[in-house]
């Protein structure tokens, strides 16, 4: 005879086990839906755009940053799709799958800057294989960051560069940069001429000592430096010095000391100009004052003499010098 009251007992505890299994995997596929709509929202609020395909270079997912630049609505919308179904250009289609077929095959990320003249902008790409930890590749991870902004200040940066690589070699005065050791880090082809040398090369390699090779009187250094350590600046600082044959000139300085964070100096940087020539036209046109002066001195004299010996009072005096003149001589 048939238990039936046992066999339904065991039915309800066979459904109730398959209803406890089926809740728990709902919650599970609730968690895991929860995990993915964090793992969208985290992706969705990383600055690059991010894709992801498979062994076949078929779209599995993205970001909503991507969707967005690329046309969609949503990320949901790229899955499945490839790259013929988002571009036209076949040269474009090539070159992408053509990235894509090397990281699968190699095994190593690719990385690419790119400039889309269309839009202006600069885009930065990197490609890298997906791998399960048992190190086999199942797909591909791209992300792509616009450094428009970045490529614009390095060639400002470059643009920069060239402009004050230009002035400083064409300039007509000396430009230089030493170190506070007393060796010069940089000269312009206007400081190794003034110097005597034929390229700033000679006179970095020939000058290795400033204090004793260029300087004519070592207090000049001394005062120099001084200034440099109190004001940060030297301006109108004139000198003799050394040239490469060892004839003395005169220059003119102007000089500021370059500090790092700490305060602490690490070289100075310059202008000079070569004023000899102006120094032996201030030398000459003092020695034509001096000579002036004492021209104008005896042209004085002589006025006041002449002046002294036209008046009456002195011809008074020479009427009565030469009256005891003729006493002297017996005439009276």
């Amino acid at each position: 005879m048939v238990d039936y009251q046992s066999e339904n007992q065991h039915l309800r505890q066979e459904i109730e086990k398959l209803r406890q299994q089926n809740q728990a995997q709902a919650e599970q596929i609730q968690q895991l839906k929860k995990h993915e709509v964090l793992l969208q929202l985290v992706l969705d609020n990383i600055p690059q755009l991010i894709l992801w395909k498979d062994l076949n270079s078929v779209f599995q997912g993205c970001n909503r940053r991507w969707a967005k630049a690329a046309g969609f609505n949503s990320p949901e919308e790229v899955i499945g799709k490839t790259d013929y179904d988002l571009y036209t250009d076949p040269t474009v289609i090539e070159a992408y799958l053509s990235k894509d077929r090397q990281v699968l095959e190699t095994g190593h990320p690719v990385y690419q800057v790119e400039y889309k003249a269309d839009k202006n902008i600069w885009y930065d790409t990197k490609k890298i294989p997906i791998e399960v930890p048992e190190g086999q590749i199942i797909g591909i991870l791209a992300t792509i960051e616009d450094v428009t902004d970045r490529k614009q200040a390095e060639q400002s940066l470059v643009l920069a560069e060239e402009k004050y690589r230009g002035i400083f070699e064409n300039a007509l005065e000396g430009i230089f940069q030493s170190s506070p050791e007393g060796r010069y880090l940089n000269v312009n082809q206007a400081c190794a001429k003034i110097y005597g040398y034929q390229s700033p090369a000679e006179m970095l390699a020939a000058v290795t000592d400033i204090a004793s090779q260029i300087y004519v009187n070592p207090g000049d250094r001394q005062r120099f430096e001084q200034l440099l350590s109190q004001k940060d600046k030297v301006t109108n600082f004139e000198y003799p010095v050394y040239r490469k044959n060892r004839e003395v000139i005169w220059i003119e300085e102007h000089t500021r000391a370059v500090r790092n964070s700490e305060g602490n100096i690490l070289y100075y940087e310059g202008i000079i100009q070569d004023i000899t020539q102006r120094k032996q036209e201030e030398a000459q046109l003092k020695r034509r004052m001096a000579a002036l002066r004492i021209e104008i001195d005896q042209n004085k004299r002589q006025t006041a003499v002449k002046q002294i010996t036209q008046s009456d009072y002195f011809k008074e005096l020479q009427e009565e010098v030469e009256a005891l003149r003729l006493s002297d001589q017996g005439f009276e």
